[in-house]
């Protein structure tokens, strides 16, 4: 299956504990990454993710541009009450957000005919194998916090490639009308333009967050104190809770045992290995 995940100026030990982890557990992926010449990251990054057998595909999201532009042009602050947060995004991260919604656009230029094909975020780390157990019509999505919000999280997608395709071209023109109100988040966009109820749902399983807290084998919805269980097989590192950034590790998450097995994959992530593709 085509896995597709973006830099997004992360920096090389995240892609590379990302890009070993998937290794592991789903080593006939064909990988691709959606390379914007991020800034932050190692100077040899690209050719270490081509010899690992991940085809970088260098891409600048047209979309995030005039979002970008837009914003500054009308000196837009995407949250009221918070520091100027547009002054504070880079257009490299901006389009590394935003070329999510460009990978059916890319399996096109590329050829690539699959009807379905999987994405991740860069702030991600494996721990099963992938088994496509969804065909949406649109797309499919985790859930931002928990399974009982209607809300879905940019962490994980798998797009139905020929039908956004076609949508392709609408879906920009909303989201350049309504961009005050979409600001930096694809997923905002997809849930207004789509509807929540029309997005095939993942489990949370898929975007498991290692700070929600557990009661016993139980997790706790950080939202309304829901009980709901889940068994880890994709990690999102979202927002500031990074392995890299020294993130508080309560007793009662599971943070220390994933940042530990990040920091294992980065290790590892200097052996010898290929994708099979």
């Amino acid at each position: 299956m085509y896995w597709f995940f973006n830099c997004n100026n992360y920096r090389a030990q995240a892609i590379k504990a990302l890009v070993y982890s998937a290794h592991i557990y789903n080593p006939d992926f064909k990988p691709i990454c959606i390379w914007d010449e991020p800034e932050y990251s190692d100077s040899n990054l690209k050719e270490w993710l081509e010899e690992k057998g991940v085809l970088v595909y260098p891409y600048r999201s047209e979309l995030a541009e005039n979002i970008f532009n837009l914003s500054k042009e009308n000196e837009f602050l995407y949250l009221e009450n918070c520091d100027a947060i547009w002054s504070n995004i880079n257009l490299t991260s901006l389009s590394g957000m935003w070329s999510k919604a460009d990978v059916p656009k890319i399996c096109e230029n590329l050829g690539i005919s699959d009807e379905y094909v999987l994405v991740t975020d860069p702030d991600c780390i494996f721990v099963s194998k992938f088994e496509l157990e969804y065909e949406p019509e649109i797309l499919a999505a985790g859930p931002e916090e928990e399974p009982y919000r209607d809300w879905i999280s940019g962490g994980i997608y798998i797009f139905n490639t020929k039908r956004c395709l076609i949508d392709r071209n609408d879906f920009h023109k909303y989201v350049i009308k309504n961009y005050q109100k979409i600001g930096y988040a694809e997923n905002i966009a997809y849930m207004d333009y789509y509807g929540y109820e029309n997005i095939t749902h993942i489990s949370p399983d898929w975007n498991y967050k290692p700070y929600w807290e557990k009661k016993e084998d139980y997790l706790i919805s950080p939202i309304n104190k829901a009980v709901f269980r889940s068994t880890p097989k994709l990690i999102h590192f979202q927002g500031i809770y990074k392995p890299w950034i020294d993130p508080p590790k309560k007793d009662n998450t599971d943070m220390q045992y994933y940042c530990d097995l990040w920091d294992n994959f980065v290790k590892l992530s200097e052996n010898n290995f290929k994708f099979n593709r």
